[in-house]
């Protein structure tokens, strides 16, 4: 990470973080914190049990609206969310 005297891991992006769960409420919001001009915003897919299963995200250019992305992020994982929950595919995290 920048500043921070270490490399940048998988752990430390908005992805990473979002696949870690849980969340209090909206998405996970990385502002350059891992590269220089790159802004990202993550959010979990669960199950009904709550167990997080995969991840959305999306990466956009310093500079832009994230929070526009984000609730686009946040509108995209409950669609997966909603999606597993009526497809009765067991999905084992």
């Amino acid at each position: 990470m920048r500043g921070r005297g270490r490399r940048a891991t998988f752990t430390d992006t908005a992805l990473g973080k979002a696949l870690r769960g849980p969340l209090r409420s909206g998405a996970v919001l990385d502002r350059e914190d891992v590269v220089a001009g790159v802004c990202c915003a993550a959010r979990p897919v669960r199950l009904a049990t709550g167990a997080v299963v995969g991840a959305v995200a999306v990466m956009v250019e310093a500079g832009q609206r994230l929070e526009v992305m984000a609730d686009r992020v946040a509108e995209a994982a409950a669609a997966v969310t909603r999606a597993l929950g009526r497809s009765r595919i067991e999905v084992r995290p």
